[in-house]
């Protein structure tokens, strides 16, 4: 039904042949989890977790309050303890980070909401 291909990583190993159940001899909640993704065009492949990196980083995040956010300069500082780079990269990422205009979109929607939440 859709065009594109999707690969999702998980470092759930089992998840993987789970996917790949025949519907028809799959216990009924599985089927009904295999029929809902079944109009989408996705391969489920096993990661190991040192191999996704940014993922395991952003498990490992600890939630903070909703007033820790002012501004969401939390984007790199909270993953930067998590992540392998150096502090060089962290700063050359932080610095790509501001420069983008997406991201600076989105992180003002963020922060302030749709601009049709304001009219």
């Amino acid at each position: 039904m859709f065009d594109r291909h999707v690969i999702v990583q998980t470092d759930h190993k089992p998840l993987e042949s789970i996917s790949q159940k025949n519907l028809h001899t799959a216990p009924p909640r599985l089927a009904r989890m295999l029929l809902r993704i079944q109009r989408y065009s996705v391969a489920v492949k096993y990661v190991p977790r040192k191999d996704i990196p940014l993922a395991d980083a952003l498990s490992r995040i600890s939630p903070c309050t909703s007033s820790a956010i002012k501004g969401l300069d939390i984007s790199v500082h909270e993953l930067h303890a998590h992540l392998n780079a150096s502090t060089t990269r962290i700063t050359q990422i932080q610095d790509q980070t501001a420069k983008d205009t997406t991201l600076a979109a989105l992180r003002d929607i963020i922060a302030t909401g749709s601009p049709a939440d304001h009219q």
